[in-house]
């Protein structure tokens, strides 16, 4: 797979130990930690619940698993750490499928593919190459792919704020 800026894929994924496509012998409680800030995929309504495509997607896994899920909001940087210490059970959450996050948690197929993009003040023509962006403020998401790239590529050129 690729793993360059413009082509990322990006999925849901979740823990080895849950079997999804088997249904349950018997109901249980799947707690799904997840990042709810990346509408229409995963967001908080205006009643303060949950919703979105990934969260329709894990309620009718659980439903054919005849399982229960409880959904545990998580602030974007703690999500895999969070799997790991096995503080939920799952993740349900858009990102790039990596090596590095492979090597550390089993991933569904990948769901769609998503391009990473600059974005600055509208008339503002920047270059988006490390001269370009020399002295610049740049900012991204911590722990994300586009925070990687930036500090891997562009950190010796621009400020990258996380």
């Amino acid at each position: 797979m690729k793993s360059s800026l413009s082509h990322l894929v990006a999925g849901l994924f979740c823990a080895a130990s849950l079997a999804f496509a088997a249904p349950s012998a018997h109901a249980e409680k799947i707690r799904i930690g997840t990042e709810a800030s990346y509408a229409p995929f995963i967001y908080i309504d205006a009643s303060g619940e949950i919703g979105g495509l990934e969260i329709d997607l894990m309620n009718a896994l659980c439903a054919r698993m005849q399982a229960e899920c409880e959904f545990v909001a998580v602030d974007w940087d703690g999500l895999i750490p969070g799997l790991q210490a096995r503080r939920y059970d799952a993740i349900a959450a858009v990102v790039s499928i990596t090596e590095e996050r492979k090597r550390v948690m089993t991933f569904s197929d990948p769901l769609y593919s998503n391009v990473l993009v600059f974005v600055g003040p509208k008339g503002q023509d920047t270059e988006t190459t490390a001269a370009g962006l020399k002295g610049k403020r740049v900012g991204a998401l911590r722990a994300s792919t586009a925070s990687h790239y930036l500090e891997d590529n562009l950190g010796s050129a621009a400020a990258v704020k996380l």
